[in-house]
């Protein structure tokens, strides 16, 4: 002890402003059985990190240290055990914070430690004592690592982690049925207003979230406080006017972790600046505390602010933080006699620091002398976590019989302390109650305080206890201060419920607002099936949205249907194409005896005919509700209508040619394919034509050439359709017919300039020749279409084409036969027959006459031998 005070004398030096200890070493101890350790840091590191340096900014780790020593002087034994304590600084330095705890957690007479009270020192500063299963408590804002028992399985903490501080603070919320908050904060507590934010405003709420640091720009420090040229608070204003059209809130969140730089120049720019009426205040609990709810109390009762009347201020008070601050410094209390009297080191260091008796005060001093009377709130952590480990000490010491293992009387106070006793005297006529830890954390809650400001009489009024489990709250919370909040519009939003159908749009393009709206319509595929819905959910691509953008519903499936207009012209003109086929089948039936006919081959027509009635069937047949069944009938029909087409075309094209290239040249040697132009060929080469076409189509349906599909189109339709799936395999049915095609156009081609041209040549030859072309612009066309018009698309080609060949091949022969001028024009048209067929003969009688003459020599020569 007397040790201790010799290393502390020099704290005394006349300017105080470069007093120094040795670092690691006790500043104040009294050995004993079991120690109590106690780190607090005051002073700071020098750079050669020899010795550590004091000023007067110490003054409040040493009014915590104090309060410490005096608990501790006063609790000498128990059960004929003797009781000690240990004070050491950390100097503000981590790693000299470690080295303490770790030599502390070596000496195996400490039964508990109290952490380092900066939160840097916290992490290095508990390890040690934990890991040797020494109670350790902590009283500064920590990780909520730090709670974790397997690596600090004998930490407690006395202060509420952040995030239970914010679910407490959205219990209150909760309470009131606040609809429409803002929320203010600064760099300390950013994390605790974002995770209100998140959690409440953004779900359930609607709000600002700014940032308000509230800096002083002067280095005057006696400055008016409500002066705001002082303060550092229109960038911050400025972002909350960015939504000038959106009123502020009804209430107001300050969540500052500091003191009157934040409080006082925002309450005197939105009451006394701004004008704000009817407003609820809520403070969060840094702010809460004694000292600072008094300063922040002060522009509330100034003459500036005197018409301040409905305004509702809710402080969210801990009960440990605050007990009293008053009681330690008035007589009786636990620093009154210390500072007093004067009898240590560490109590004239303090005593001389409070009387601000210096020759030289720099700033740090004269900061410190102006607000001499104030007392830091922490000392009631101190209290409250020292006498946390004397009262349950006193029960567990005695409890232990034979010889103390320290390990086990070691988690035995441990245990008692964490379970919770009913209460912490801190002196005589005080305590604090209902002691308990959840996950190491105290969870005492928050005493709820709220003031208002009355002429007559201004006082506050306790309204219950907020925890961070919200149905706690509600069963401790007392309803008048919900009544109260909700006459000021509380709980109240910015703006009217949003129907369902609609989704709220904020008015700005600030994302804070969140209940600040206007009620836009979903649109498209998009609904909303609730009340203030904050977005429109997108429908499933088949679904659509029905019901006034309410609910999805499965889209319809689209195909042209039997009563639709377009079946029912499609079918009408498949009637009459179907009657003019027949009709111009009968009409040459009937005269078929006439020279015209004779000259076009009546059975060729019949059959070119029929072909056509493929194409005019095939024109509504394209236009039944797609099916697998009626996809394959038209495919095959198809595929036998241009099979059939092509196949009568190049017998047609290819008998002309014979005729007129031995009519050039009589004595041309035929080629063999001209022996197939007899009539039963003619019948046995369509046939085979027809069954090879659809095997081929049978084998490209197979291949997925040509199948039944439901084409989405999203949020709008299903149309059903009949689509080639394998390109290649749909060509399959029509690769042979397409050479016929070909191999008439060329033979066409080459008749154009016999001498007696037959006009059926020229007609075949452009009636193919534009029949290609509409199937190529088809094709070009007929890929990027819509689904809905597709099978339009296909009966407009197939019923073009069969009315083309009609029209170009039978529409000329009919008017011929009407005007009766076949019986000239036939004499005419059917010369060069008549000369085909005579010539023919001579020249089958000179082939005959030359082949008897042959034999008649053979004879001869035969004879003669």
């Amino acid at each position: 002890m007397q040790a201790a005070r010799v290393l502390l004398v020099v704290w005394t030096m006349i300017t105080l402003s470069r007093a120094v200890f040795t670092p690691s070493e006790a500043l104040d101890r009294r050995d004993g059985d079991f120690l109590i350790v106690g780190i607090f840091d005051i002073g700071n590191l020098n750079e050669e990190e020899t010795e550590c340096d004091l000023t007067v900014s110490d003054v409040y780790p040493l009014e915590k240290a104090l309060v410490f020593q005096d608990l501790m002087q006063g609790f000498t034994s128990v059960d004929n055990y003797s009781i000690g304590y240990e004070i050491y600084s950390g100097c503000h330095a981590p790693f000299l914070a470690h080295q303490i705890s770790s030599r502390v957690a070596l000496n195996e007479k400490v039964v508990g430690f109290l952490a380092s009270d900066w939160a840097v020192n916290v992490r290095p500063s508990i390890g040690s004592p934990a890991s040797f299963f020494i109670p350790t408590i902590g009283y500064i804002y920590s990780e909520d690592a730090f709670l974790e028992k397997k690596q600090y399985p004998t930490y407690l903490s006395l202060i509420e982690t952040e995030e239970m501080e914010a679910q407490s603070i959205i219990s209150l919320l909760k309470f009131l049925e606040a609809k429409y908050v803002d929320i203010w904060y600064n760099t300390g507590s950013e994390s605790v207003a974002r995770y209100v934010y998140q959690n409440y405003v953004l779900q359930k709420s609607g709000g600002r979230y700014v940032k308000f640091d509230g800096k002083k720009d002067t280095k005057d420090h006696k400055a008016t406080k409500y002066d705001n040229e002082n303060f550092k608070i229109k960038d911050e204003f400025e972002e909350y006017d960015i939504n000038s059209k959106v009123p502020e809130a009804p209430i107001q969140l300050l969540l500052f972790n500091g003191n009157e730089h934040h409080v006082i120049p925002f309450l005197n720019e939105t009451i006394h600046t701004r004008k704000w009426k009817n407003k609820t205040y809520i403070f969060g609990y840094t702010v809460s505390r004694d000292h600072y709810r008094e300063v922040s109390r002060k522009i509330l009762d100034d003459e500036i602010l005197a018409d301040v009347e409905n305004e509702i201020f809710i402080y969210l008070r801990s009960e440990v933080q605050n007990a009293d601050l008053r009681r330690l410094q008035l007589e009786g209390g636990l620093l009154y006699d210390r500072a007093k009297a004067a009898d240590d080191s560490l109590s004239q260091h303090y005593n001389e620091i409070r009387k601000c008796n210096f020759d030289h005060p720099d700033k740090d001093m004269a900061s410190v002398c102006e607000n001499k009377k104030s007392f830091t709130s922490w000392m009631s952590f101190v209290a409250t976590a020292t006498q946390l480990l004397i009262n349950n000490l006193e029960v567990v010491l005695p409890e232990m019989e034979g010889d103390i293992n320290i390990f086990d009387l070691r988690k035995k106070l441990f245990a008692r302390v964490e379970s919770g006793i009913h209460a912490v005297q801190i002196y005589d006529d005080y305590s604090v109650n209902n002691i308990r830890f959840v996950n190491s954390t105290l969870a005492k809650g928050y005493e709820v305080i709220e003031y208002r400001r009355r002429i007559t009489s201004s006082e506050e009024v306790k309204r219950g206890v907020v925890f961070y489990n919200h149905s706690l709250s509600v069963q401790s919370l007392f309803p008048t201060l919900k009544d109260n909040v909700g006459e000021t519009g509380g709980s109240e939003p910015c703006a009217p419920d949003c129907p369902a159908g609609r989704h709220i749009a904020l008015m700005s393009h600030y994302s804070g607002l969140t209940s600040c709206w206007t009620c836009n319509p979903c649109t498209a595929s998009t609904v909303s099936s609730e009340v203030n819905s904050k977005q429109c959910t997108e429908c499933e691509d088949n679904e659509y949205a029905a019901e006034g953008n309410t609910a999805c519903k499965p889209v319809l499936k689209n195909f042209i249907s039997l009563k639709s207009p377009q079946f029912v012209l499609g079918l009408c003109l498949s009637v009459i194409a179907v009657v003019i086929t027949v009709s111009t089948a009968v009409f040459i039936f009937v005269h078929k005896d006439r020279p015209v006919i004779k000259a076009s081959d009546h059975v060729f027509c019949y059959l070119f005919l029929s072909s056509l009635c493929l194409g005019d069937i095939l024109t509504v047949l394209t236009l039944l509700e797609p099916s697998t069944l009626t996809c394959n009938a038209e495919f095959y029909m198809c595929a036998l209508f241009v099979c059939c087409v092509c196949t009568n075309l190049f017998y047609r094209s290819l008998k002309i040619y014979k005729i007129f290239m031995t009519a050039a040249n009589f004595d041309l040697r035929r080629p063999f394919i001209f022996k197939l132009l007899t009539r039963p060929a003619q019948f046995v080469i369509l046939v085979v034509m027809m069954v090879v076409t659809a095997l081929l189509t049978m084998v490209s349906i197979m291949h997925k050439g040509w199948e039944y599909q439901e084409a989405l189109d999203p949020h709008i339709s299903i149309h059903k359709v009949c689509t080639p799936a394998n390109f290649l395999a749909t060509c399959y049915p029509f690769i042979i017919p397409c050479v016929f095609l070909a191999a008439t156009l060329l033979i066409a081609y080459k008749m154009r300039l016999f001498p007696h041209n037959f006009k059926e040549t020229t007609t075949i030859f452009t009636t193919c020749l534009m029949i290609v072309v509409i199937c190529l612009m088809f094709l070009s066309g007929y890929s990027v279409s819509e689904p809905a018009i597709k099978s339009m698309l296909r009966a407009i080609v197939f019923f073009s084409i069969s009315q083309s060949f009609l029209l170009c091949f039978f529409l000329p022969k009919i008017v011929v036969l009407l005007k009766m001028d076949d019986l000239i024009a036939g004499e005419d048209l059917s010369s060069a027959i008549q000369t085909f067929c005579e010539a023919d003969d001579k020249r089958k009688e000179i082939v005959a006459q030359q082949e008897l003459k042959k034999k008649e020599s053979v004879v001869e020569e035969l004879s003669t031998k």
